[in-house]
């Protein structure tokens, strides 16, 4: 997931529609992220609200 550049906005944008695609098709997302992710979302270690806006 940290590979994606752009903005918080574009990152959002770009994995909601991943991961309705992904479900559509019966999947699962599994993602890998780390500190830069959680800066580049102003999210934090301990708060994962972002991941469930993303779906």
């Amino acid at each position: 997931m940290f590979s994606v550049p752009g903005t918080k906005e574009e990152i959002i944008v770009y994995f909601k529609d991943f991961t309705k695609i992904v479900h559509k098709y019966g999947m699962i997302v599994s993602g890998d992220c780390n500190s830069e992710l959680f800066h580049r979302l102003e999210a934090t270690e301990t708060d994962f609200r972002f991941l469930k806006i993303l779906g």
